[in-house]
C-alpha cells in the first residue's frame, strides 16, 4: 500500500489530475523501485525457481505424479470439491465406456483448503473426490449451509 500511494502522489506532484494508460507503466516503475518492490521481485524470482525445480524438472513423463498434484494443490491454497447433491451426475459424466473426468469438471467447485470445515467436507474414496455441503445464492454464490437455530 505504501509503494502505490507514494507512487500515486508522486504521480498527482507531478500535476496529474486522472490516470491515463500511460501513466500505468510510470506507477508500476515507482512502486517497484521501492524496498518493497525489490522485496517483492526477490521472492517472486525465488518462488518461480523453485515452482520450476520442484514441479517442471522430470524425467518421466508419463508416470504418476499426483503427489506433486496434491502438494502443487496445496501450494496454490486450493482444492476441487463437488457439491453433494451433483454426486450421480459428476458418477454418471466420468463413469462407463464413455466417462471422462473432464466431462464433469464443470461441476467442481474451488475452495481454499482452510474452508473445508465451513462446508462440511467428507472424502468419497469411490469417486476420490471431496463432497460439500451448501447452499447456492445467486447473489453471493456458494455458502455454507445456515447452522439450525436451536433455543436453550
Amino acid at each position: 500500500m505504501d509503494a502505490a500511494w507514494s507512487a500515486l502522489t508522486t504521480l498527482t506532484d507531478q500535476g496529474a489530475t486522472d490516470l491515463s494508460e500511460q501513466d500505468i507503466d510510470q506507477l508500476l516503475d515507482h512502486a517497484y523501485a521501492t524496498e518493497w518492490g525489490k522485496r517483492w521481485e526477490e521472492e517472486a524470482r525465488r518462488h518461480r525457481d523453485e515452482f520450476t525445480t520442484r514441479f517442471l524438472t522430470f524425467t518421466d513423463p508419463f508416470h504418476d505424479r499426483s503427489e506433486f498434484a496434491r502438494e502443487l494443490s496445496e501450494k496454490f491454497d486450493s482444492v476441487e470439491v463437488l457439491h453433494r447433491d451433483d454426486t450421480d451426475e459428476y458418477r454418471k459424466l466420468t463413469r462407463g465406456k464413455n466417462g471422462d473426468s473432464l466431462l464433469a469438471a464443470r461441476l467442481l467447485i474451488p475452495l481454499r483448503y482452510r474452508q473445508l470445515t465451513m462446508y462440511q467436507t467428507e472424502f468419497d474414496r469411490n469417486l476420490q473426490m471431496r463432497l460439500i455441503d451448501g447452499e447456492y445464492d445467486s447473489t453471493l454464490g456458494l455458502r455454507p449451509r445456515a447452522e439450525r437455530e436451536t433455543i436453550l
